[in-house]
């Protein structure tokens, strides 16, 4: 429903509204920022699901995704920032992304979250493929991680 673009501008008046009225609401805070994530909107997205930093809810589905969206939106800033040819800060990050990944409690490293993790390969060979030697390094040091994390 999100990733429609007709519907995610409504859908996102429709969160902000609802983040005002209840902005303790870690349900709405999460569809919240994915709306964000979904338009590129990566700032916004992260300052939401950083709010929600340390407050796992007691139900196991909210956890999920709220450590979903704290993986998943630094991949697809970098993906985005590869294209736009931004190297430096793509890889800046895929380095959250993975600080983001290891700090997830093990539970929540299944195979859904870690089939994410595969997604990001493509990213990881552009900027290969475009950067700078001295950046190779470290995107190495990521390629690698993500082939053990991801295939774990």
């Amino acid at each position: 429903l999100l990733r429609d673009e007709e519907i995610l501008g409504e859908a996102i008046i429709h969160f902000e509204n609802s983040h005002r009225l209840d902005p303790s609401s870690i349900e709405v805070g999460i569809e919240l920022a994915r709306a964000y994530m979904f338009q590129q909107d990566f700032p916004k997205s992260r300052e939401i699901a950083n709010k929600f930093n340390g407050e796992l809810d007691s139900d196991w589905i909210i956890n999920h995704k709220l450590i979903d969206i704290k993986v998943q939106l630094p991949y697809r800033e970098a993906d985005v920032l590869a294209v736009a040819g931004k190297n430096a800060q793509a890889i800046l990050s895929l380095q959250e992304m993975r600080r983001e990944f290891d700090a997830a409690p093990s539970k929540f490293k299944d195979s859904y979250t870690r089939n994410k993790l595969s997604k990001v390969h493509p990213t990881v060979a552009r900027l290969l493929r475009q950067c700078r030697d001295t950046e190779k390094q470290e995107l190495l040091e990521i390629q690698k991680w993500l082939t053990a994390e991801a295939y774990n």
